[in-house]
């Protein structure tokens, strides 16, 4: 068996330094977040009707048998393998807050009926005792504990959080998310918290919690894409061509298509791939001309998007792809594809061919673009893609790309002070 390493506080500091997009921060003595509408209708469904039909009770831990007076709720743990919801859900929880699965439990779901609670307790195992020998030891300790409501209660069943002095109300979709330690790794009693007994109604939740190693062997590094700034809320629009560039592209690409060569570029079969003998993308190079009036057109549209001056860093050719074509699910260059846009010129395609994109609660959207459509979209930090093949004979792109540009501090500070403005008004509806 390997050993778990010694965690360092830098690595407590990394763990501790995620960045949840869209979530609004509660200010207080603990790293503390809720965002509303982080689960969709059709998944707060499923969990209550999978809760409903199997759960026991919940359990203490260092205890063989439930202790009814510590807490009276009944729990059921959903386990990825064979459910692909389950997986889903799994993997959407993990990503949006940028850990490995592998570093984090199976979720579990929690059912109150009326007069149940759990009284006041801290998630993180306590330091220096048995506890912590058999449920930490190779694991590492709970670090990030996620926590979503499935369903509006009635009367009763809020989340308080005695020591932070605020109380949290279940609603439907809403998560809540916080770090049991300190930045230096110890814990913090003062995220102790009590689920308040149900009046009326009834009271379902889901819970999933973060381990220091879990897993793994090595300490948790942020990957790159989510250190990067959210520009929107969802990180796509779908929009049209203006009219004169469309008109000037598509007769431009019709009087020179017999101009297109086999594209060869590292992409190709590395993401881009055929089903076809053929090459799964034709190239077809634009002149400085076209270039600029692509840039002139839709520099402004993503400045205004995106609501900060960007800096052009890259327009491409027009990419033919034929059929059979598919293009795996990725994420492009961080330093300089931050915002990106696809002009959709022409197509001849059997039946629509999607593109795959996740937006910042890792739900997974398919985008169809039609001939003069356009897609704006934060192509660095949203995974995208096409990895369904090409059911037609052509279809044809051109992708221009954008970076955020540093002279933003002045911007950033005004935004981030109308931000956390919000953020306060905000929480006096979270607080009861």
């Amino acid at each position: 068996m390997i050993m778990p390493i010694t965690l360092q506080e830098q690595d407590y500091q990394e763990i501790n330094s995620i960045v949840l997009p869209l979530a609004t921060k509660i200010h207080c003595s603990a790293n503390f977040y809720y965002i509303d509408n982080f689960l969709t209708d059709d998944e707060c469904s499923y969990l209550i009707g999978e809760i409903r039909k199997s759960n026991s009770p919940s359990m203490v831990t260092m205890t063989d048998t439930p202790n009814f007076q510590i807490r009276s709720s009944k729990t059921k743990t959903f386990y990825k393998k064979n459910n692909e919801v389950i997986s889903r859900l799994d993997a959407k929880i993990s990503n949006y807050l940028g850990f490995e699965p592998e570093r984090s439990e199976e979720i579990q779901g929690q059912y109150y009926s009326p007069g149940n609670d759990f009284k006041p307790h801290t998630d993180y195992f306590e330091p220096n005792t048995e506890e912590y020998e058999k449920y930490a030891k190779e694991e590492g300790q709970r670090t990030w504990t996620f926590m979503a409501y499935l369903n509006d209660v009635e009367e009763g069943g809020t989340t308080d959080f005695i020591d932070l002095g605020f109380s949290i109300k279940p609603k439907k979709g809403r998560a809540v998310i916080w770090n049991n330690l300190n930045p230096n790794g110890s814990v913090n009693p003062l995220t102790k918290h009590w689920a308040k007994p149900v009046i009326t109604g009834e009271k379902f939740i889901i819970t999933k919690w973060f381990r220091s190693l879990g897993k793994l062997t090595t300490p948790y590094r942020q990957e790159e894409h989510k250190k990067l700034p959210i520009f929107t809320s969802v990180g796509f629009s779908k929009g049209k061509i203006p009219s004169s560039l469309y008109s000037l592209l598509k007769g431009w690409l019709e009087a020179h298509r017999n101009k297109q060569t086999p594209e060869v570029s590292e992409a190709i079969g590395t993401f881009i791939h055929s089903e076809s003998k053929d090459a799964p993308a034709y190239l077809l190079q634009l002149d400085d001309y076209i270039k600029n009036q692509i840039n002139t057109a839709l520099h402004p549209i993503l400045e205004m998007w995106v609501d900060r001056p960007l800096e052009m860093t890259a327009t491409y050719g027009i990419r033919d792809y034929r059929k059979g074509s598919s293009l795996d699910m990725h994420r492009d260059r961080p330093k300089t594809h931050q915002v990106s846009v696809i002009l959709n010129v022409l197509q001849n395609v059997t039946e629509d061919w999607p593109l795959f994109i996740e937006d910042h609660l890792n739900n997974t959207h398919k985008v169809y673009l039609k001939e003069g459509d356009m897609l704006l979209y934060e192509s660095a930090r949203l995974l995208h893609g096409r990895p369904e093949p090409l059911n037609g004979d052509s279809f044809s792109n051109i992708c221009t790309r954008e970076a955020k540009i540093r002279r933003l501090c002045l911007l950033r500070l005004r935004l981030r002070t109308s931000l956390n403005r919000s953020m306060r008004a905000l929480l006096k509806t979270v607080s009861v």
